[in-house]
């Protein structure tokens, strides 16, 4: 199970708001994280719990997130409210030891930066509701777009949200749901694309993203997606409010989160292995045939060879 990058800044905005945020003080009313990079995937098994640290610099303005298995913990690991033992606290110390499989096997995922200063909050890149009125491509087919997805190794619902609007600040299953059209729009076949980075992300703490009964998607990638750049990377802004209010007079008050310089990588070497040997190539190719940027040669050019008969000649002597 591959704990979701929107869920890391669920944790640094909880921790944020604990540290920094009163219930009183209405000024700083949005959580700014800039610089985010995501150094290594959180796998979950099972089998085997986690153990999730959260290191926010005060001074530096600077955030980390570490894990190590509960094994590795001991008995005495239960902290609630942010109390930390003494065998992690002298760990911090040591930035370069902690980043790696320490003795103590911490492990780091991510680590930004934190921008308070709420003053300087507008944005000259970010999308705005307007700038995109006319859609080039649009879909009400959820199924065929999950579909085309799990063949790339995605393995998304479909699953009931429930209602933890009191629980978390950003609801990280919804904000992750805002990311799948970007998914189905690359290029490609088999390929897995996971974030690697996050130039500044913006959420407001007086909107949570449950609350909103529609919630709508609007990005901008900064390139052409029709092919990879060396890095196999691709680049992107996007926006998430609520669909409802898009006409609004001033649509920035509604904005209830924003990702500026997203940066998601197509893993190295990874296809989608037995999710794709589970669908044939008739289930793929319906599965992308209302999907744009899709490369259906592959698909084709497999059925031609497999199952379409090919007349061939053959020069035959003739005897008189």
């Amino acid at each position: 199970i591959l704990f979701p990058a929107v869920a890391l800044l669920e944790i640094v905005a909880a921790g944020y708001r604990q540290l920094f945020l009163s219930t009183d003080n209405k000024e700083q009313s949005l959580i700014t994280l800039e610089e985010i990079k995501f150094v290594k995937a959180l796998v979950l098994t099972q089998h085997e719990l986690t153990e999730i640290f959260t290191q926010i610099d005060m001074l530096k303005r600077e955030w980390s997130i570490y894990s190590r298995p509960w094994s590795s913990a001991g008995p005495d690991c239960m902290r609630p409210s942010g109390m930390a033992s003494n065998d992690f606290i002298d760990s911090l110390l040591d930035q370069q030891t902690l980043s790696q499989h320490s003795l103590n096997e911490f492990t780091l995922h991510a680590h930004g930066r934190i921008n308070t200063d709420n003053t300087q909050q507008k944005s000259t890149t970010i999308l705005t509701t307007n700038m995109i009125r006319d859609t080039t491509w649009s879909t009400h087919d959820a199924s065929s777009v999950y579909s085309h997805l799990s063949t790339r190794g995605y393995q998304y619902g479909p699953f009931k949200i429930n209602d933890l609007s009191s629980y978390y600040l950003l609801h990280p299953s919804l904000l992750d749901a805002c990311l799948h059209p970007l998914l189905a729009l690359l290029p490609g076949n088999d390929t897995t694309f996971l974030p690697i980075s996050i130039q500044k992300f913006v959420s407001s703490t007086n909107k949570n993203l449950s609350c909103s009964s529609n919630v709508e998607m609007r990005g901008n990638y900064h390139d052409n997606v029709c092919g990879l750049s060396q890095e196999r990377t691709y680049s992107c802004d996007l926006i998430v409010l609520s669909s409802g209010d898009k006409n609004s007079p001033s649509p920035e008050e509604e904005i209830l989160c924003s990702f500026e310089g997203l940066v998601i990588q197509q893993i190295q070497g990874a296809r989608a292995g037995r999710w794709t040997l589970e669908k044939s190539i008739f289930d793929k190719l319906n599965a992308a045939v209302d999907l744009p940027n899709v490369d259906r040669d592959e698909h084709l050019n497999m059925i031609l060879k497999d199952y379409c008969m090919k007349r061939t000649w053959i020069d035959s002597p003739i005897y008189i």
